[in-house]
């Protein structure tokens, strides 16, 4: 069985096109640190799995990304207007 890699490569492509963007007429040296990517697999029946790959050093990062994550998720979701 293939998964398709084009959805995750172009997620981060996007990702690193709105982070260079960001920091693009900023002063001074940036450099990606730590990454964590969280992906749900859906198979043929329906069921779903999550899988999860840190690359991060330790369990403190691990948690500290997963809390930020959740911190920014939280703060995206207030700041949506209400659907109608």
């Amino acid at each position: 069985m293939a998964l398709e890699q084009g959805k995750v490569g172009t997620h981060i492509a996007e990702q690193m096109e709105a982070i260079d963007a960001d920091y693009a007429d900023k002063e001074g040296d940036f450099e990606i640190g730590q990454i964590l990517t969280i992906v749900e697999v859906i198979g043929p029946d329906g069921h779903t799995d999550v899988r999860m790959r840190p690359a991060v050093a330790g369990p403190h990062g691990l948690f500290g990304l997963l809390k930020m994550a959740e911190l920014q998720g939280m703060a995206m979701l207030q700041a949506e207007p209400p659907q109608e």
